[in-house]
């Protein structure tokens, strides 16, 4: 494609702005990250589980939306826009889990006075597609 045919179509079109190393490094990043997030989920951290979980996927949420889809280099506006959905959803999450504390008495109570059931067996269950039939309920036994 000639330099002209390009310069026809330059209020359109898009330059990857980030060099390959960037953008390598971003991936390598984002590998490590995820294997963090993998280790965290292993491993208990107390009371801060959920915030260490978030933490890491809004900087992997950050890492994509700045370098693969150019959010970095883009209008300060998109930018805004991608900031204040982030501070939105963590109002929003604190707010939810102020209230997780104040219902636990309840939950304790319940769990209590209602023990789970045993599941049953593997052996007990029914095969998909099989009607179960119970004695004495058949079409057959009807007058």
């Amino acid at each position: 494609m000639s330099e002209h045919a390009h310069a026809e179509h330059d209020d359109r079109s898009y330059v990857h702005v980030s060099s390959p190393q960037t953008l390598i490094a971003v991936f390598l990043a984002l590998v490590a990250l995820t294997i963090l997030t993998v280790w965290v989920a292993k491993h208990e951290v107390g009371r801060f589980d959920l915030l260490v979980a978030m933490a890491i996927a809004i900087v992997k949420c950050s890492l994509v939306m700045g370098f693969f889809m150019h959010l970095k280099y883009d209008r300060a506006m998109n930018r805004l826009v991608f900031f204040g959905s982030l501070l939105f959803f963590a109002f929003f999450l604190g707010i939810t889990t102020l209230d997780l504390d104040s219902s636990k008495p309840e939950i304790e109570d319940f769990r209590i006075e209602n023990p789970m059931i045993k599941a049953p067996a593997a052996s007990d269950s029914v095969k998909p597609g099989a009607a179960k039939k119970e004695a004495g309920t058949g079409d057959h036994e009807k007058k």
